[in-house]
Protein backbone atom coordinates (compact mmCIF):
# COMPACT_ATOMS: atom_id res chain seq x y z
CA UNK A 1 0.00 0.00 0.00
CA UNK A 2 1.35 3.38 -0.95
CA UNK A 3 0.87 6.19 1.55
CA UNK A 4 1.58 9.83 0.94
CA UNK A 5 1.24 12.86 3.16
CA UNK A 6 -1.08 15.78 2.32
CA UNK A 7 2.01 17.92 1.58
CA UNK A 8 3.32 15.29 -0.85
CA UNK A 9 -0.05 15.16 -2.62
CA UNK A 10 -0.28 18.97 -2.85
CA UNK A 11 3.28 19.23 -4.19
CA UNK A 12 2.58 16.54 -6.80
CA UNK A 13 -0.39 18.52 -8.14
CA UNK A 14 1.60 21.72 -8.75
CA UNK A 15 2.41 22.34 -12.44
CA UNK A 16 5.96 23.40 -11.51
CA UNK A 17 6.60 20.38 -9.26
CA UNK A 18 10.03 18.84 -9.75
CA UNK A 19 10.10 15.22 -8.61
CA UNK A 20 13.05 14.25 -6.48
CA UNK A 21 14.30 10.68 -6.31
CA UNK A 22 16.41 9.93 -3.25
CA UNK A 23 18.46 6.75 -2.85
CA UNK A 24 19.73 6.19 0.69
CA UNK A 25 22.41 3.59 1.26
CA UNK A 26 23.11 2.61 4.87
CA UNK A 27 25.91 0.36 6.06
CA UNK A 28 27.92 -0.04 9.26
CA UNK A 29 30.01 3.04 8.43
CA UNK A 30 27.13 5.49 7.99
CA UNK A 31 24.55 6.72 5.56
CA UNK A 32 24.97 7.85 1.98
CA UNK A 33 22.30 9.83 0.12
CA UNK A 34 22.17 10.21 -3.65
CA UNK A 35 19.57 12.00 -5.72
CA UNK A 36 18.65 13.06 -9.22
CA UNK A 37 18.86 16.65 -7.90
CA UNK A 38 21.59 18.20 -5.79
CA UNK A 39 20.40 17.56 -2.23
CA UNK A 40 20.34 20.35 0.34
CA UNK A 41 20.61 19.99 4.12
CA UNK A 42 16.85 19.99 4.64
CA UNK A 43 16.38 17.30 2.03
CA UNK A 44 18.99 15.08 3.64
CA UNK A 45 17.52 15.55 7.09
CA UNK A 46 20.62 17.31 8.39
CA UNK A 47 18.69 20.48 9.20
CA UNK A 48 16.34 18.69 11.61
CA UNK A 49 17.04 18.80 15.35
CA UNK A 50 19.42 16.14 16.65
CA UNK A 51 18.06 13.46 18.95
CA UNK A 52 19.05 13.62 22.62
CA UNK A 53 20.11 9.97 22.75
CA UNK A 54 23.79 10.46 23.53
CA UNK A 55 24.93 10.10 19.92
CA UNK A 56 25.38 13.87 19.42
CA UNK A 57 27.40 16.41 21.37
CA UNK A 58 26.10 19.88 22.26
CA UNK A 59 28.16 21.47 19.47
CA UNK A 60 26.45 19.29 16.85
CA UNK A 61 29.31 16.87 16.27
CA UNK A 62 28.64 13.16 16.27
CA UNK A 63 29.93 10.63 18.78
CA UNK A 64 30.71 7.03 17.89
CA UNK A 65 27.13 5.76 17.80
CA UNK A 66 25.62 8.43 15.56
CA UNK A 67 24.44 7.80 12.01
CA UNK A 68 26.57 10.21 10.04
CA UNK A 69 25.95 11.48 6.54
CA UNK A 70 29.05 10.21 4.75
CA UNK A 71 28.47 11.42 1.19
CA UNK A 72 25.78 12.86 -1.01
CA UNK A 73 25.27 14.22 -4.49
CA UNK A 74 23.19 14.25 -7.65
CA UNK A 75 24.41 10.86 -8.86
CA UNK A 76 21.31 8.81 -9.82
CA UNK A 77 21.28 8.00 -13.52
CA UNK A 78 18.53 5.38 -13.79
CA UNK A 79 16.71 2.76 -11.78
CA UNK A 80 14.56 -0.17 -12.81
CA UNK A 81 10.84 -0.06 -13.37
CA UNK A 82 8.73 0.10 -10.24
CA UNK A 83 5.56 -1.93 -10.50
CA UNK A 84 3.38 -3.69 -7.98
CA UNK A 85 0.07 -5.40 -8.22
CA UNK A 86 -2.42 -7.74 -6.62
CA UNK A 87 -2.67 -11.41 -7.51
CA UNK A 88 -5.68 -13.63 -6.82
CA UNK A 89 -4.89 -16.53 -4.50
CA UNK A 90 -8.39 -17.90 -3.91
CA UNK A 91 -11.92 -17.36 -5.19
CA UNK A 92 -12.74 -15.03 -2.29
CA UNK A 93 -12.45 -11.52 -3.71
CA UNK A 94 -11.92 -9.75 -0.38
CA UNK A 95 -9.55 -12.19 1.31
CA UNK A 96 -7.94 -13.89 -1.66
CA UNK A 97 -5.63 -11.17 -2.96
CA UNK A 98 -1.93 -10.95 -2.14
CA UNK A 99 0.44 -8.15 -3.01
CA UNK A 100 3.05 -8.76 -5.68
CA UNK A 101 6.31 -7.23 -4.48
CA UNK A 102 9.25 -6.08 -6.51
CA UNK A 103 11.81 -8.79 -5.77
CA UNK A 104 14.82 -6.93 -7.15
CA UNK A 105 15.83 -3.58 -8.58
CA UNK A 106 18.95 -2.28 -10.31
CA UNK A 107 20.14 1.27 -9.68
CA UNK A 108 22.70 2.95 -11.94
CA UNK A 109 24.73 5.71 -10.27
CA UNK A 110 27.41 8.05 -11.62
CA UNK A 111 30.84 7.05 -10.27
CA UNK A 112 31.90 10.69 -9.97
CA UNK A 113 35.42 11.14 -8.55
CA UNK A 114 35.60 7.33 -8.19
CA UNK A 115 33.39 7.52 -5.08
CA UNK A 116 32.10 3.97 -5.38
CA UNK A 117 35.51 2.54 -6.23
CA UNK A 118 36.85 4.08 -3.01
CA UNK A 119 33.86 2.81 -1.04
CA UNK A 120 34.25 -0.71 -2.40
CA UNK A 121 37.90 -0.73 -1.36
CA UNK A 122 37.34 0.54 2.18
CA UNK A 123 33.81 -0.56 3.10
CA UNK A 124 31.57 -3.50 2.49
CA UNK A 125 28.71 -2.37 0.25
CA UNK A 126 27.27 -5.87 0.01
CA UNK A 127 24.28 -6.34 2.34
CA UNK A 128 24.01 -2.57 2.85
CA UNK A 129 20.39 -1.43 3.05
CA UNK A 130 19.19 0.69 0.15
CA UNK A 131 15.99 2.73 0.13
CA UNK A 132 14.43 4.45 -2.86
CA UNK A 133 12.25 7.41 -1.86
CA UNK A 134 10.23 9.68 -4.12
CA UNK A 135 9.20 13.21 -3.21
CA UNK A 136 9.15 16.76 -4.45
CA UNK A 137 11.27 19.84 -3.87
CA UNK A 138 10.10 21.84 -0.89
CA UNK A 139 8.80 19.00 1.25
CA UNK A 140 10.93 17.35 3.97
CA UNK A 141 12.38 13.90 3.40
CA UNK A 142 10.32 12.43 6.23
CA UNK A 143 7.28 12.99 3.96
CA UNK A 144 8.82 11.29 0.91
CA UNK A 145 7.14 8.09 -0.27
CA UNK A 146 9.22 4.96 0.35
CA UNK A 147 8.98 2.98 -2.89
CA UNK A 148 11.57 0.27 -2.33
CA UNK A 149 13.76 -1.14 0.41
CA UNK A 150 16.31 -3.83 -0.22
CA UNK A 151 19.80 -5.14 0.45
CA UNK A 152 22.68 -4.79 -1.98
CA UNK A 153 23.45 -8.20 -3.50
CA UNK A 154 25.84 -7.20 -6.27
CA UNK A 155 28.04 -4.21 -7.12
CA UNK A 156 29.41 -3.65 -10.62
CA UNK A 157 31.92 -0.84 -11.09
CA UNK A 158 33.18 0.84 -14.22
CA UNK A 159 35.16 4.03 -14.55
CA UNK A 160 32.02 6.13 -15.05
CA UNK A 161 29.21 4.16 -13.41
CA UNK A 162 28.33 2.01 -10.43
CA UNK A 163 25.52 -0.51 -10.74
CA UNK A 164 23.92 -1.72 -7.52
CA UNK A 165 21.59 -4.70 -7.63
CA UNK A 166 19.26 -4.84 -4.64
CA UNK A 167 16.99 -7.61 -3.46
CA UNK A 168 13.86 -6.86 -1.41
CA UNK A 169 14.42 -6.97 2.34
Amino acid sequence: MLRVSPNWFKASRLPTARPCILFRLTNAYGQYAFSNLLPDDEMLGLAEPKRADGSWLADGSATGGAMSQMADGALIKTFGALSEGLSPQTDNLLLGLSQDEMPAITILLANRANLFARLACTQNLLQAVGELLIGFEGIPVREYMLRYRGKVQRVLLTRDEATLELEAA
